[in-house]
């Protein structure tokens, strides 16, 4: 067919990872779920999915070895695998079927073509689609035209039907003798560097690259994670991939969050869940509790993949955080507790303490005073052994208890109401990471109640001296078992990763008081902020997106080990992280202080001044508690990171030297 020349011009783009995408990380991994789809169906016996589509990937090597033309038919690659499996002719068609039926299932319109290609359409041109695909061009024609890509006066070029393809130039050929246009008004855009550039470029075609839809390292990962995870892995790197492209961002510095919850926060927290869920489905648990604040995020995780799993739990946010439970769970003033008030003293001020446990400076004035406690300022590090003291005083720790009481009371009337006293088995899932919330919850419902429910962690670095009655379980990993369990505990700063990960968009809970018939948490503000390099809606968007979109049809029970993949993502971003990455990571007011009264950020750019710290210490200094050193790096001049390299060696030389002059005079003296 020959048409006259677009009037003003013509814009051409690739269908595959350019107008459509799939949700998996590679096509290959289409043949692991049809393979799955197969044998549930009763099509494909004796064989596993994974052979099913190597099976399925030799047939289409074959048939491209055996063709005569410069592309083949999705029919030819199943006459092909007839060979070497058993099936028969009639097969074909349904194979075939099968497959269109699970592609067409996988396909979204990528949405910034969509709009580039509305433009290209307001603004005169025509448009048309080319494409390199062993799929019916009518195929092609539906699933472009159901996204709503394709109209009825747009043209379509699959090389299944012309029998040439992109790669050798002759389908654009085709295209140009159809249209009698010159190339000098034509524009072409697709993700292949050679196919859609390269070539097109040779013939005067104005050709551009679209790599968006390429994978990211991290979801080339969970690509790579594809055959131990029976397919799962890249579904999770096709929903990753999809909530990058589909959730916008109005500029670079919140595109840098969206990828970050989308490659590694939405993955990560999509395997914690899931382990979640199917743990409270094998131990009988009706509820789900996820603790405040970590846990608004989770529930929002829980909720779509429960669903998506055909899992029957009720979930639920539990205002129960540090803040909350340690002090009502507070029954007297000895290490363990001073260990919980006094965190971060030398770092935050008396009145922040105080707030910890309920009391206000005016409360114990004249403690403070005897004690030389400084009202005003920060406590310093000196004072702490004082600080001790002050607490232990019996006027004080009275006074502390009261309040304990008092709380305790309240949230034991709480609890009640969330079922955890009236005989039914849940689970308590928190982010970790020494599981005191679950033993503070315990003291408070009693130890009969509290033996029938269970904490559900995403790693555990420890256990409390005094094990809770009930049972406690990890994701990741648990030192605190003998011998120690799991992986990803030696990753750095990933208790701050994933607390930054887990952020809630409300500020600290400081308690709970009865309105009516229900509960309502008192916050210590309206809102949650972390900087300005973190987004927390945003954030919550993306990852919301990737559990909408991750297509769990052809699971049955997800019953796959995905903490290798986890570790692999969290210790890349912590431990090579790109510059934008670490800028927006470094930049999150991180708040280590249970009632979000103190926060800092993780990492900043090293200066020369640094170079004496490195010399007398050693060490790449560390500026906060939390301070984030691989990312202070990545973000540091490179003359000033050599700076500081050197300033480490002299360190070690004048180690060496100095043990050798004192080895030298005691040799001396001998």
């Amino acid at each position: 067919m020959t048409l006259g020349p677009p009037p003003l011009g013509l814009s051409t783009f690739d269908v595959f990872d350019t107008a459509l995408t799939r949700l998996v990380g590679s096509p290959k991994a289409v043949f692991v779920l049809l393979g799955r789809q197969l044998a549930q169906e009763g099509h494909w016996k004796g064989q596993s999915s994974q052979q099913f589509a190597k099976q399925r990937i030799d047939a289409e090597h074959r048939a491209r070895m055996n063709s005569r033309s410069q592309e083949i038919g999705l029919r030819d690659i199943y006459r092909e695998l007839l060979s070497a499996c058993s099936f028969v002719d009639s097969d074909i068609e349904l194979l075939c079927r099968f497959e269109l039926r699970l592609e067409e299932s996988l396909l979204r319109p990528v949405p910034e073509v969509q709009r580039l290609i509305q433009r290209e359409r307001s603004a005169g041109r025509s448009i048309a689609f080319i494409s390199d695909t062993y799929f019916p061009a009518e195929n092609l024609t539906k699933w472009l035209t159901e996204a709503g890509l394709l109209k009825s006066s747009d043209l379509l070029w699959a090389s299944s039907k012309e029998l040439c393809t992109k790669a050798t130039g002759d389908i654009f050929r085709r295209a140009a003798a159809s249209y009698r246009i010159e190339t000098r008004s034509w524009r072409h855009l697709g993700d292949h560097a050679t196919s859609d550039v390269s070539v097109p470029a040779a013939m005067g075609i104005d050709a551009s690259l679209f790599p968006d839809c390429h994978l990211t390292r991290y979801e080339e990962m969970m690509e790579s994670y594809s055959s131990v995870t029976e397919g799962v892995a890249s579904l999770m790197a096709g929903a990753a991939r999809w909530a990058r492209l589909s959730v916008a961002a109005d500029s670079v510095a919140k595109s840098q969050v969206r990828d970050i919850a989308a490659d590694v926060g939405a993955p990560v927290l999509f395997s914690f869940i899931t382990w979640a869920l199917r743990k409270a489905k094998s131990e009988g648990l009706k509820r789900l509790w996820f603790v405040s604040r970590d846990g608004q995020i989770m529930l929002e995780v829980a909720r779509p993949i429960a669903a998506k799993l055909g899992i029957d739990v009720e979930l639920g946010y539990l205002y129960g955080g540090r803040q909350v439970v340690n002090l009502a769970g507070l029954e007297r003033i000895d290490d363990a507790a001073l260990d919980w008030i006094l965190g971060g003293a030398g770092a935050v001020s008396i009145a922040d303490i105080l707030e910890r446990v309920g009391l206000g400076v005016d409360d114990v004035s004249e403690a403070l005073a005897r004690h030389e406690i400084p009202v005003t300022g920060t406590i310093p590090w000196a004072k702490v052994p004082s600080l001790k003291r002050c607490f232990q005083e019996a006027e004080v720790a009275e006074k502390i208890l009261r309040r304990a009481e008092t709380r305790r009371a309240q949230m034991r009337e709480y609890f009640s109401s969330c079922g955890l006293t009236n005989g039914d088995r849940c689970g308590i899932v928190d982010i970790g990471w020494r599981g005191r919330v679950f033993k503070a919850i315990g003291k408070i419902i009693g130890a009969e109640h509290a033996a029938r429910h269970a904490g559900l962690y995403f790693g555990l670095f420890g256990r409390p001296e005094e094990p809770p009655p009930g049972r406690m379980h990890a994701f990741m990993f648990d030192r605190g078992q003998e011998p120690a369990l799991g992986q990803g505990h030696d990753i750095p700063c990933l208790t701050e990763l994933m607390e930054i990960l887990c952020q809630a968009d409300h500020a600290p809970v400081l308690g709970v008081e009865r309105r009516g018939e229900t509960f309502e948490p008192i916050l210590r503000a309206g809102t949650n902020s972390c900087g300005p390099t973190w987004d927390i809606p945003l954030f919550q968007r993306t990852v919301k997106t990737f559990m909408e979109t991750i297509d769990l049809s052809a699971v049955r029970d997800l019953n796959v080990d995905l903490r290798g993949l986890c570790d692999s993502l969290l210790r890349t971003l912590l431990t090579q992280p790109s510059r934008a990455e670490a800028t927006t990571l470094g930049g999150v007011d991180f708040a280590d202080d249970q009632t979000g009264s103190m926060s800092e950020t993780l990492a900043a750019p090293y200066r020369l001044s640094d170079c004496w710290a490195a010399f007398v210490g050693g060490e790449w200094p560390r500026k906060s508690f939390n301070w984030w050193t691989i990312g202070a790096q990545e973000l540091t001049h490179p003359l000033v990171r050599a700076s500081i390299g050197v300033a480490r060696r002299l360190h070690r030389g004048r180690q060496l030297f100095l043990w050798r002059a004192l080895r030298s005079l005691v040799r001396q003296r001998g």
